[in-house]
């Protein structure tokens, strides 16, 4: 099926109002029985991204060009769902009313057309609106004015097209504006689509960390979306566009200890070697090994610690500077009520301290857990549990938002990481998002994180598996 030449608002042709009564009624059966909104496993299922051609400046300039034997593919495969970035922005007049290239709104239309061609979801993702991250308050107009047309554009479509009012809001572009800008840009969207599905993520490159910022309109058609690259240092190593890429060489094996979701590592003058348990090296007098939480948890009482020899240490559970001094046994493990070292009610960060002037002999933290009404919170996890509590934070966050449908609109792992690994991580990332019911798109379909290898015209079977496999 094709939508109309633009120029004229959105119409489709003689088979997409066949293809709109099926989709119709597809919405019909996936709605929850107490009128709810379906998961998004129902509404998105398994998708990719086809990164790197329609949002790059020109197509082609990224070195992927669409071809519909590209959708053919990702339909045979099995996928339900193609994300698709477009860079709006770079085909819109600069002035008022923002006048969309009719030129390039034809090409999206085509890829649009082969899309829905292949009973396949297609999500259109306003992408690089580059300028918003320096002065957004500058661009809401055109960023509306440009909504207004995509909108009006596709709103005979079939609900298998569903619009993302941006991608990865970042930088200068902070929590205030864009809980603003969402709803202006709602309400622009729902002039011509009441009813359209709308995806809607956080600021911060969409992530998690980021969900307390956002406030979540009522509105019963939208769904969440965070993207996910944990480890950064892993999943970016050599990307060449990076200033500063993390280098090459970093294994993923989901055994390897990690802080856990929702805690930071900022250590000073303490090497700390994560393995399969957490080596720490104070290199410095009154160094110290540093967590600190996105948010402050509650419902704990009891820090638990253990180290593998004795050691005198200062610990720290509230903001501020001081820390409680303890001295550990080797082995043994101490059980500090938070009060004693700081915390009343919440605790934003632990710190385990160097509590000496010296340094110190490497030792082993052989335990650190949070203890309390909540139960147990281990702050080290093995980087496949980290990933399970990080998509718990983004569960528990929609559940306490109206309980919207949850998309993973981004995960992947760059080419310069060694295969196995990337295979490893995609798949416990996939499996983690479907176990709680939330639909995802992998980043990307042919490029540099490419499941895809276009120059074989053929899958990466390992990647495939990881993605669609059992």
């Amino acid at each position: 099926m094709r939508l109309t030449q633009p120029g004229t608002r959105a119409t489709v042709l003689a088979g997409l109002i066949l293809a709109a009564l099926t989709q119709l009624l597809i919405a019909c059966s996936a709605q929850t029985p107490d009128g709810g909104p379906p998961p998004a496993d129902d509404l998105f299922g398994a998708g990719i991204n086809f990164g790197n051609a329609l949002e790059a400046p020109e197509e082609g300039w990224w070195g992927l060009t669409l071809q519909e034997s590209y959708v053919e593919a990702i339909a045979d495969a099995g996928f339900q769902t193609v994300r698709l970035p477009v860079k709006w922005s770079g085909h819109a007049s600069a002035a008022a009313p923002y006048t969309l290239d009719p030129v390039f709104l034809a090409r999206v239309d085509e890829v649009v057309g082969w899309i829905l061609d292949h009973d396949l979801n297609v999500i259109i993702d306003l992408h690089h609106y580059d300028e918003m991250s320096d002065d957004p308050a500058a661009h809401v107009t055109r960023w509306l004015g440009i909504w207004r047309q995509v909108a009006e554009h596709y709103q005979d479509a079939p609900d298998s097209v569903s619009f993302e009012l941006m991608n990865e809001p970042n930088s200068a572009l902070g929590d205030d504006l864009w809980n603003q800008m969402v709803v202006q840009g709602l309400a622009v969207v729902r002039e011509s689509n009441p009813t359209r599905w709308v995806v809607v993520g956080p600021t911060g490159w969409n992530a998690i960390g980021a969900l307390p910022g956002l406030e979540w309109p009522d509105d019963d058609r939208l769904v969440l979306t965070v993207h996910y690259y944990d480890p950064f240092e892993f999943t970016h190593q050599g990307a060449e566009w990076s200033e500063s890429p993390p280098p090459v060489g970093r294994d993923w094996t989901g055994s390897l200890l990690t802080p856990r979701a929702g805690w930071a590592d900022w250590s000073w003058g303490t090497q700390r070697d994560y393995g399969s348990a957490l080596t720490i090296t104070f290199e410095g007098g009154w160094t110290g090994f540093y967590l600190q939480a996105s948010q402050p948890v509650t419902g704990y009482d009891t820090l638990r610690l253990q180290t593998s020899r004795d050691m005198t240490l200062l610990i720290t559970c509230k903001d501020g500077d001081g820390g409680t001094p303890v001295q550990t046994t080797g082995g043994t493990t101490l059980n500090l009520p938070l009060a004693d070292c700081g915390a009343t009610g919440d605790v934003p960060r632990v710190i385990v301290q160097n509590g000496t002037g010296e340094a110190q002999a490497p030792f082993v933290l052989q335990r650190l857990e949070l203890v309390g009404a909540n139960g147990t919170l281990p702050l080290l996890v093995s980087e496949t549990a980290a990933i399970g509590a990080a998509f718990d934070l983004v569960r528990d966050w929609a559940a306490a938002n109206g309980n919207p449908p949850v998309f993973i609109g981004e995960f992947g792992a760059y080419q310069a990481a060694e295969m196995g690994a990337r295979v490893r991580w995609t798949r416990v990332v996939r499996e983690a998002a479907e176990a709680r019911g939330f639909g995802w798109a992998y980043w990307e379909f042919g490029s540099g994180f490419g499941a895809y290898d276009p120059d074989a015209d053929a899958w990466r079977p390992a990647m495939l598996d990881a993605l669609l496999g059992e």
